[in-house]
């Protein structure tokens, strides 16, 4: 149950419903120079036909990680079903590659 609030300029209101923004800040300094990122540290990808390869092949990143994704977890769950396929692609051929 969210209560009265009241502002230090005096206004007051009632809201019906809050929503908490934390925000968040990809930890990818560790990839160093090996995966490319944004300015903000979120991982790029959709550089091949794969659009959730990063610069790395074979390598893929789902989630509030990715660089331009929609930051939910319906989405992220959606990211993961979508990579699996370009998995399987990816290694399909590199199975063909080595035959």
């Amino acid at each position: 149950m969210v209560g009265a609030a009241a502002l230090s300029s005096g206004w007051r209101f009632s809201p019906a419903t809050l929503f908490l923004f934390i925000g968040a800040t990809p930890h990818t300094r560790w990839l160093n120079d090996s995966i490319a990122t944004d300015d903000k540290g979120f991982i790029l990808t959709g550089a091949s036909d794969a659009s959730l390869e990063t610069s790395m092949p074979g390598v893929y990143a789902i989630g509030d990680v990715r660089a331009g994704s929609t930051k939910r977890v319906a989405a992220a769950v959606g990211d993961g079903a979508a990579a699996i396929a370009q998995i399987h692609n990816y290694l399909s051929r590199l199975s063909k590659e080595v035959a």
